[in-house]
């Protein structure tokens, strides 16, 4: 006899749609200023997002889905960085610094 699946509370749903809300709101916020800084830079970091969205969501089956998902991430985000320390050197820094804070969070997560 098999037990059967625990659902999850109530509480639980509400702060994770809450944090999923919360975190797509900053996306299109951080797109937005990154847009009205240089409109490349906005479209790169954008095409950094997708890509990485992407690359986390879908999860790419295969070595070669992985490997090229983790080629086009780094591409566009390279580029992404280039792109700042061209027009402004102080937000290529914040960019590096929120990648710092971004895969430290993914490493204390349970996603890691």
């Amino acid at each position: 006899m098999s037990t059967p699946p625990e659902s999850p509370s109530t509480d639980r749903l509400v702060r994770e749609a809450a944090g999923l809300l919360l975190a797509a709101i900053g996306t299109l916020l951080v797109l937005f200023s990154l847009g009205l800084i240089h409109p490349v830079l906005g479209s790169t970091a954008a095409t950094a997002a997708a890509l990485g969205l992407s690359y986390f969501v879908l999860r790419p089956r295969g070595r070669g889905g992985r490997i090229a998902a983790r080629v086009l991430t780094g591409t566009a985000s390279l580029a992404s960085v280039v792109t700042a320390f061209l027009y402004v050197p102080p937000l290529a820094w914040v960019e590096i610094g929120a990648a710092a804070v971004a895969v430290g969070a993914w490493l204390a997560s349970e996603g890691a």
